[in-house]
């Protein structure tokens, strides 16, 4: 099956630590979806020949490991998410609507990067839907450091165990800043999910997220989310200067949370 075949494709976009794996697990346990975790799908067109072989083994290599996510889980997850609420809810697959992959950073550092290829992606592909992830470039950044998964393929700045915290923090919001141009760009095939909202208000957020997608809320799947996690949505004032520094103008509405 080519991507332009599926009733729908799904990909995220924004930066690592933001809530993307989350999502990940949320919809593939809903009847509607098949999607992965880690799968690298765009990383691996990208780098591929491009032809329609290459897409259809792809697509078809995705669906069989997201079949495999839903029965025994992802391994991702339990090595990597230390927080995550281990529920398997065993909802039967009926009328797959959305096939995709989750790998927000990957999937942003090869748009980012070739800016014709995304484009082209795009256009090509008009089932294509995205979701970005976004959370406060700060809680980010302590996640990161926290965690040691660092952004080592960045397109601006390579981070690792020696950076700075002032330089992880501006990695994120170049990121962070190119996932709001590339909404507003594409603005009808794009959910932004803040991950604080939706912690801190599951049940609306849900909702809104599986209208988006036009499918059924399933309220059983809140309980994927781990809503005793606390996020503070402040950003130290020593940090701010880089907000003006990196984001557009016109993309401060979306850090108005942050900075206010």
């Amino acid at each position: 099956m080519l991507i332009n075949e599926c009733p729908n494709f799904l990909l995220t976009i924004g930066y690592g630590r933001s809530g993307s794996t989350m999502l990940g697990q949320i919809l593939n346990q809903h009847p509607n979806f098949l999607v992965t975790t880690e799968f690298r799908f765009l990383q691996k067109y990208y780098h591929s020949n491009k032809t329609e072989k290459d897409e259809i083994e792809l697509v078809n290599s995705l669906i069989k490991q997201a079949n495999k996510e839903h029965m025994y889980g992802s391994k991702k997850i339990l090595n990597n998410q230390k927080d995550n609420l281990n529920i398997n809810l065993k909802l039967s697959k009926k009328n797959i609507l959305y096939y995709g992959d989750k790998k927000s950073g990957g999937n942003t550092t090869i748009f980012i990067k070739d800016q014709i290829f995304c484009e082209s992606f795009m256009n090509e592909n008009k089932n294509l839907k995205i979701i970005i992830n976004t959370r406060n470039p700060f809680n980010v950044m302590k996640s990161i450091k926290q965690s040691q998964f660092f952004n080592r393929n960045s397109a601006f700045i390579k981070c690792d165990e020696k950076s700075s915290e002032e330089e992880i923090f501006q990695d994120i919001l170049y990121y962070q800043n190119y996932s709001f141009n590339f909404y507003k760009k594409y603005k009808n095939r794009c959910f932004i999910l803040y991950y604080d909202d939706i912690i801190i208000n599951t049940e609306n957020n849900m909702k809104k997220l599986f209208s988006f997608f036009n499918v059924e809320y399933i309220k059983d799947l809140n309980n994927i989310i781990n809503s005793t996690k606390k996020e503070d949505n402040k950003i130290p004032e020593n940090f701010k200067k880089f907000i003006n520094l990196i984001i557009n103008k016109n993309n401060l509405d979306f850090f108005k949370r942050y900075i206010n």
